[in-house]
């Protein structure tokens, strides 16, 4: 994102959109960060959730972005597991400080791969985050409650009439 602070937000969040969209497997995401609830969703429920997720995941990197500047992007090796899943260890460097240690975990669906998970640090998976997160919108109004929640952390990042 070398032009992220010309594009501003609307602009980083249009150009996001379809990479993040196309790289990372949303809907399991979604799917396991609102367990038990994802079962008894509706279908209709379930697509909105996953909408939801995928714009507040576009809208915060977006946002993240904004105040980056000189920052590069390192991968540094691909780590298989016992199971089915591949770890992805690179670093986030900017000038001057410490880089970031970031691992993504990606499994195979569909004949491809897609990230699962980002583990940012010594362990901070976004996915258990999220999850923890999640819990107290989910258990005091339901699948329809995140919904909303997630709804208006984008609206905070972008004006409504920009989605």
């Amino acid at each position: 994102m070398k032009r992220a602070h010309e594009l501003g937000v609307k602009g980083r969040y249009d150009a996001l959109s379809p990479i993040i969209g196309n790289t990372f497997d949303i809907e399991v995401m979604a799917r396991t960060m609102t367990r038990p609830y994802w079962e008894s969703a509706t279908q209709e429920q379930r697509a909105r959730l996953i909408k939801s997720s995928r714009r507040i995941m576009v809208a915060t990197v977006a946002a993240f972005l904004a105040h980056q500047r000189e920052v590069t992007f390192s991968v540094l090796r691909e780590r298989t597991t016992d199971g089915s899943l591949v770890l992805v260890d690179a670093q986030i460097n900017e000038p001057e400080k410490t880089p970031v240690a970031v691992t993504y975990v990606a499994a195979p669906k569909e004949g491809r791969w897609w990230l699962i998970d980002v583990i940012i640090g010594n362990g901070i998976s976004e996915l258990a985050t999220r999850k923890a997160e999640y819990q107290g919108p989910l258990s005091s109004g339901g699948t329809e409650n995140l919904i909303d929640a997630l709804e208006q952390q984008v609206y905070g990042v972008l004006p409504r009439q920009q989605k």
